[in-house]
């Protein structure tokens, strides 16, 4: 039985330090599983998978035996979860699962009002919340002034004056020639409870003399239970039991998803001694288990994906909101004559005579983007990244020169949409405990090497990795180790299978490439229009000379980005890769130790410049038309190209004059009319001042008519150069 509230005295400090502190959900007192006396046996924890996304998949089994009660222990802040993925994959032979019962949830807020409490649940409660929630309610008090215990319902909850304590007040403060008036001081103020007893007596009982109170209703005792629950700092924690109804025997399995924290990956590569040698890669994963529970030779697998989850509200009751409806006329649920009569309602009127009265029901609601060959000045070039006004470069569609993203030579691969780390064994860990437990073990392709982003930039200490576990390595941090213990640190991103990347672990203070020479020539191959754009297509070839400098004592391997498109070749070099992560090439030069030596490459680019129809000139044209390398047929359509598009550049500077005239005529009569409008406007006449501004603005007014058709007219002569020019150019090729 729950226990009497003790009296205020005892209680003003216990009771509020209860109820005050915020909490989630609490079990609905109304649910029937509330009156389950025994224990439920708990199905024990067999599986559990992690994700990235925040979830882990529990897998419970057991044996179950006829009707014997069995449970999931759910924390309630997991029950949604647990309720809208709950899945039965073995129920027993023979037997057959009718159901899941569990305690409804309710919000603070529901529960403080269900036990008439104050609903804000950040309001404090004190004693008197707590004798006003039992108003109508039978209970038994126990008094200081009598051990007898009193029996009745409690009527009212109300502060009373002491009026002794008030008179002696107020002689104590009164000042010469003040009245008698005094206020009363809220300290004076005396908490009482209005009690009806079982005889029909009626008592009034100071909260001070209370000694014990019990309220004879065992449903409002389990409704402020379920206040206390949801006002508790770790109702969200405690374990709910999902019950199994039905009449299952036999093995049973259940699976349910449920909020846990992210498993994460850190990496160890131990570099053997040789630069070019194998090495060990490491792999870590750091779990956590944050449940009340002891996981106990658990499969545990860990999951290198992102399945879709999402937090959906379904545990709790819910309630709809319906329109209200109501008579066009007000009507009262009190009788009109309850405690007062009609000459009451209708007033004395001693100084007037009137009618008066009247009152309103109120409702609310709440919803919730160079021709030839020249000797380049600046060392460090930009390749492929030429361009002027209305003019792009970029790689050339129909000239193909290589591919530098082939030099991969293996890719990822994803075995469907997750890979799964299945930890060897049972995994135990105790309840809210972490640990760090290994995932792979493997060794996979290495090479220490010096990289720079570029030539001139800082050398970095790096390593080219390839990921040949046959796995995908999920994203975390990497520690590399080598012959002279550990080398730095980074991070590395999701690596699918046979995929490459660069690790730089720290700065390189013994490897330097500087830029020394750079000529580059350009040999037009092909011309297309298409989309309204003349495109050039050329090769690129750039011959680059770069100062390598090793100071240490080693052989090393220098790496430096290029900005080169993919379609491209490079020779010269010792190697040549690509950088997935990047996009770009990588030069490779093998250095000797201790000496500087000066390379010279050669890097070919298939690149296409565009030109929009619009920005054509016969100049560029006709130059273009005179390229040697490119084939006759397209030679001739520029040939024809030319003097039309001479004709269209005329017409199109007849054009801008058309529209010079008119802008300029535009100002002039707008200046005339303010100066017009200064004068007194157009009413006057030729005798006036501003008669001859009105005949000056009427000249500029059929001048401006004029120019504006001359305008118009330029534009369509204009529209119609350009597709004499598109007709002609129409006859490239376009593939």
């Amino acid at each position: 039985m729950t226990p009497y509230l003790a009296g205020h005295a005892r209680t003003s400090i216990l009771v509020p330090a209860l109820l005050c502190v915020l909490g989630g959900c609490a079990p609905d007192p109304a649910a029937p599983t509330r009156a389950v006396a025994r224990a439920p046996a708990i199905l024990p924890l067999r599986s559990l998978r992690l994700y990235e996304t925040g979830v882990g998949y529990f897998e419970r089994s057991g044996a179950a035996s006829g009707r014997a009660i069995t449970s999931l222990p759910v924390p309630a802040g997991h029950l949604d979860d647990a309720l809208k993925s709950l899945v039965v994959l073995n129920a027993g032979a023979g037997g057959k699962v009718g159901g899941v019962a569990f305690a409804s949830s309710v919000s603070r807020a529901t529960a403080r009002v269900r036990a008439g409490l104050p609903s804000d649940p950040d309001q404090a409660i004190g004693f008197r919340d707590l004798l006003a929630s039992m108003k109508g309610e039978k209970v038994t008090i126990a008094t200081r002034a009598s051990r007898v215990p009193v029996a009745g319902r409690v009527i009212e909850v109300t502060h009373e004056i002491d009026e002794v304590a008030l008179r002696a007040q107020s002689v104590r403060e009164r000042k010469p020639g003040e009245g008698d008036g005094a206020r009363p001081d809220p300290k004076r103020l005396t908490l009482t409870l209005t009690l009806i007893g079982d005889r029909g007596e009626v008592r009034v009982i100071e909260a001070a003399d209370i000694l014990e109170i019990q309220p004879a209703d065992p449903a409002f005792r389990a409704r402020l239970d379920a206040a206390l629950d949801a006002l508790s700092t770790r109702s969200a924690q405690n374990a709910r039991a999902v019950q199994l109804l039905g009449d299952a025997s036999g093995q049973i399995t259940f699976g349910y998803i449920a909020e846990t924290p992210i498993w994460r990956a850190t990496y160890r590569l131990v570099q053997a001694a040789d630069a070019k040698a194998d090495a060990e890669l490491q792999g870590w994963a750091l779990v956590h288990n944050d449940t009340d529970e002891r996981w106990a030779a658990v499969r545990l697998e860990l999951v290198n994906g992102e399945p879709d989850s999402f937090l959906f509200p379904l545990a709790a009751p819910r309630y709809a909101r319906r329109s209200l409806l109501h008579p066009d006329e007000p009507l009262s649920t009190l009788p009109q004559l309850q405690g007062t009569t009609a000459d009451a309602m209708w007033g004395d009127h001693t100084d007037s005579v009137g009618h008066g009265g009247g009152g309103s029901i109120g409702y609310g609601s709440a919803e919730g983007h160079i021709s030839g060959s020249h000797r380049v000045g600046v060392p460090s070039i930009r390749m492929g990244a030429t361009s002027v006004s209305g003019t792009s470069v970029r790689p050339s569609s129909v000239l193909a020169v290589g591919n530098l993203a082939e030099l991969v030579q293996a890719s990822g691969v994803e075995n469907g949409a997750f890979f799964t780390y299945a930890l060897p064994g049972g995994f135990s860990l105790d309840s809210h405990a972490s640990a760090l437990v290994p995932f792979v073990s493997h060794r996979v392709r290495t090479e220490t090497i010096a990289l720079f982003a570029s030539a001139g930039a800082s050398a970095r200490a790096a390593v080219r990795l390839v990921n040949t576990t046959g796995q995908t390595l999920p994203a975390g941090t990497i520690a590399v180790f080598g012959s002279a213990g550990f080398a730095g640190e980074t991070t590395l991103d999701r690596l699918k299978p046979g995929e490459r990347r660069f690790l730089q672990v720290g700065n390189d203070l013994d490897a330097e490439v500087t830029p020394k020479d750079a000529v580059r020539r350009e040999e037009s191959k092909r011309v297309t229009f298409q989309h309204d754009q003349l495109e050039e297509h050329f090769l690129a070839t750039t011959e680059l000379t770069w100062d390598l400098e090793n100071r240490g004592g080693a052989a090393r391997t220098f790496h430096v980005g290029m900005d080169v498109h993919r379609n491209a070749k490079i020779t010269g070099t010792d190697r040549v890769d690509f950088d997935e992560a990047k996009g770009h090439p990588i030069a490779i030069f093998d250095a000797p130790p201790r000496k500087k030596t000066a390379r010279t490459f050669t890097v070919v680019e298939g690149l296409s410049r565009a030109t929009t129809l619009g920005s054509l000139a016969s100049k560029p044209v006709h130059e273009l038309a005179q390229r040697p390398s490119l084939p006759a047929a397209e030679v001739a359509v520029l040939a024809q190209a030319e003097p039309r598009i001479r004709d269209l550049e005329g017409e199109q500077a007849r054009a801008a004059a058309a529209e010079k005239v008119a802008s300029d005529i535009e100002s002039d009569l707008e200046r005339l009319r303010e100066h017009m409008k200064a004068l007194g406007g157009d009413k006057g006449g030729a005798g006036t001042a501003a008669g001859p501004l009105v005949k000056r603005v009427i000249d500029a007014e059929d001048r401006l008519d004029q120019a504006r058709r001359n305008k118009e007219t330029a534009s369509r002569e204009v529209e119609k150069k350009r597709e004499a020019v598109r007709e002609v150019l129409k006859r490239l090729a376009s593939r």
